[in-house]
């Protein structure tokens, strides 16, 4: 079993959540005072609340998203789903090219007999990426080796009912 993350996790933690809790407490603590002067400066405390509530929300969304992988299924973890496959219904894992030009980074994605689910994080370059696909492969053929062993042979992906292959949670 094992957790792969987007490496800017640790930089939203750090960051991200003070900062963006600085400004929103920023613009708490100012209200008093705008109300107590002019009354002119209401769109600064409202500019620093939804400048630190983006941030809070993009350090959020950045410590979501992960995938991870047990024994029976490989979970890919959006900001606001959640797609949990079984070993038995996924087929591929394909790099995905994440720039529409062509550039040089690339995400995985999981495809099932009907779905192509494309995981926002991690993201890297060819060779970083390839050798994640390859790290989950062999998860997966561990698993289904163990599963044979101890005679609870996992179904192939012609005995998997179409509308149980990928549950969305979220």
């Amino acid at each position: 079993r094992f957790v792969l993350h987007a490496r800017s996790r640790n930089v939203a933690s750090i960051i991200g959540y003070p900062v963006g809790g600085g400004l929103v407490l920023l613009a708490i603590a100012g209200i008093p005072w705008a109300s107590g002067g002019t009354g002119d400066d209401w769109w600064l405390l409202v500019t620093f609340a939804g400048f630190g509530l983006f941030i809070l929300w993009g350090a959020w969304s950045t410590n979501r998203r992960r995938i991870e992988v047990t024994e029976q299924t490989v979970t890919v973890v959006q900001p606001f789903s959640r797609y949990e496959m079984p070993w038995s219904a996924l087929v591929d894992i394909e790099l995905d090219n994440a720039m529409s030009n062509g550039g040089g980074i690339y995400s995985l994605a999981f495809v099932t007999p009907t779905d192509r689910i494309v995981a926002q994080v991690p993201a890297g370059g060819q060779r970083v990426m390839t050798e994640l696909r390859d790290r989950i492969l062999r998860a997966r053929d561990a698993s289904t080796a163990n599963q044979a062993q101890v005679g609870n042979e996992l179904p192939t992906n012609d005995e998997v009912p179409p509308a149980a292959e990928v549950a969305v949670k979220g």
